[in-house]
Order: structure tokens, then sequence, then C-alpha cells
């Protein structure tokens, strides 16, 4: 009887030594999934500000854009009037004028 109670004692003992080892194992574990957790987190948040930032700074130049067509098209515009402009004066002089501008001084 001894002998029996004896080998169920050292049978507990065995299996809560194993049992404190698988538990030990476990919450290394957990601390290590936690760690990474934590590092994955932290890279997330950098992505998602460089994502807002990112697409702060595609809006930008996507209104600067909208501002330099703009402005294009007003030069173009201003350029199309000067050159209409200078077609107007560029009329043929006549023939005394341009003789009287190249007689020496």
């Amino acid at each position: 009887m001894r002998l029996l109670l004896l080998s169920i004692i050292f049978i507990l003992l065995v299996k809560s030594e194993y049992t404190d080892r698988e538990v030990k194992s476990l919450i290394i574990d957990r601390d290590n999934i936690l760690m990474i957790n934590k590092s994955n987190t932290a890279s997330l948040k950098r992505l998602i500000d460089q994502k807002r930032e990112n697409n702060n700074l595609l809006r930008q130049r996507e209104q600067r854009k909208v501002k330099q067509q703009g402005e294009l098209i007003v030069t173009t515009e201003s350029l199309h009037n000067l050159l209409y402009k200078d077609k107007k004066y560029q009329t043929r002089w006549p023939d005394d004028v341009i003789s009287w501008l190249q007689q020496p001084y």
C-alpha cells in the first residue's frame, strides 16, 4: 500500500514538474508573441502615418498641377494675344519710309 501511495505521489510530482515546465514555456512563448505584436503594431502605425503623408503630398501635387495648368492657360492666352497684336502691327512699310530709314545720318 505504501509503495502504491509513494508511486502515485512520485507520478504526481513528475506530472507537476512537467506541467510547470510547460507553463513556463507557454509564458515565454506568450511574451515573445506580445513583443512581436508590439513591434508589428508600431510598424503598422508608422505605415499608416506614411500613407497619410503620401496622400497629403499627392493631394498637394495635384493642386499644384491644377494651379500650374490654369496659369499655363492664362500665359498661353496672353502669348496668343501678344502675337496677334504683333501680327497686327507687322504690316509692310512703304518703300519711301524704308529708304528714309536706311539713309545715313
